[in-house]
């Protein structure tokens, strides 16, 4: 697996993944497009 560091230089290299109803991934997605951020970027604050 190769390692990538993210924007403040760490090492990332797990992924995590849950399942959301259709309602909540309906609300994580405004929720994301308000925020100007990308998905990953906003459920990683």
């Amino acid at each position: 697996m190769d390692k990538n560091l993210d924007c403040k230089g760490r090492w990332r290299n797990k992924t995590v993944a849950f399942r959301v109803s259709p309602k909540e991934a309906k609300q994580i997605d405004e929720c994301v497009k308000l925020s100007g951020l990308t998905k990953q970027d906003y459920i990683g604050l």
